[in-house]
């Protein structure tokens, strides 16, 4: 499988309202239990790096015992849960608007601006995959537009990161960007690519 990258996202982090670090008990001041929406290619860095880490830096500061509940998926659609009502103490999303829906609505305690890089985390790789040789010599955006070739795409009403690729697709094909460049938005978008599905919303853990 053959992969060309090109940097176009953010992951940005945000503190809510709705969530407030649950202990076991009222009385329990020993154990914090932290809910935690993340958008889903963090996953794995998240769960399995940074969790810990704050786990054992907490408990040397303070003694407490934290515990994580996570759940991931597209940015956009744990952006939606939360307007409709889901507790979590810390959203990680990957477009600002999703954010800036949550602080018009009074659900972000924060403001992500004051944060060390403004609240951005991690930068993500926009890669678009090709077949095993790359047989037909993809390279860049414009070949995306050549006849016949069909094209699977993350959706972007579910996925910010998907909002970013379409950004840099259609920014791509701007005026003064050449023809070939055109060609991306008169030849792939008319006819639309195949949007892939979201996978199967994971269980909260």
């Amino acid at each position: 499988m053959s992969k060309r990258r090109q940097w176009v996202g953010a992951a940005l982090i945000v503190a809510l309202v709705l969530g407030g670090c649950q202990q076991t008990t009222p009385s329990d001041d020993t154990y914090q239990n932290i809910v935690v929406y993340g958008f889903s290619t963090e996953e794995m860095v998240i769960t399995e790096k940074v969790f810990p880490a704050f786990q054992a830096h907490w408990r040397a500061q303070t003694g407490q015992q934290v515990d994580f509940q996570s759940l991931f998926g597209g940015s956009e659609e744990l952006t939606e849960a939360i307007l409709n009502g889901a507790r979590a103490d810390v959203a990680i999303l990957s477009n600002e608007q999703h954010a800036v829906w949550l602080r018009v609505n009074d659900l972000v305690k924060t403001d992500w601006h004051t944060f060390p890089q403004e609240g951005i985390i991690t930068r993500s790789p926009l890669v678009i995959v090709v077949r095993p040789g790359n047989p037909l010599g993809i390279k860049d955006w414009a070949d995306l537009a050549r006849p016949g070739l069909k094209l699977i795409h993350p959706d972007p009403r579910t996925s910010g990161g998907a909002q970013w690729a379409l950004l840099a697709e259609y920014g791509s094909a701007l005026p003064g960007q050449g023809a070939a460049h055109r060609l991306l938005r008169t030849r792939c978008w008319p006819s639309g690519p195949t949007w892939s599905p979201p996978p199967p919303r994971p269980a909260k853990r």
